[in-house]
């Protein structure tokens, strides 16, 4: 098991507007364990990251992606890390699989 914290800024285009300084410790932690929150939760962390809503497609791959999560948690336990709610994984993996998409890709 490992963690560790992710600082992003994200500078935008428009010089009027301010950079936006994202840092993982403060902004991934659920503020609850009840899971009922948790679609709430993940949105507001793909908009946060992304810089933009998830499409319906990206809403459906989402949720496929959680219910496949929670499946395999309830099978295997162990995979929880450090004491984590089921729910609270769910939002780290989410948040990992976010902060690894091609949207961060650059081609120079």
């Amino acid at each position: 098991s490992f963690s560790w914290t992710t600082k992003v800024h994200f500078s935008p285009t428009d010089p009027t507007t301010g950079v936006v300084v994202f840092d993982s410790a403060i902004g991934f932690q659920l503020q609850q364990e009840d899971a009922s929150t948790l679609g709430r939760q993940i949105v507001v962390a793909w908009t946060t990251v992304l810089n933009r809503p998830p499409s319906d497609q990206e809403l459906d791959a989402l949720g496929r992606f959680v219910q496949a999560q929670l499946e395999l948690i309830y099978k295997q336990p162990e995979r929880l890390s450090g004491g984590n709610s089921a729910a609270r994984q769910i939002l780290v993996n989410v948040c990992q699989m976010l902060l690894n998409s091609n949207e961060f890709l650059y081609i120079d």
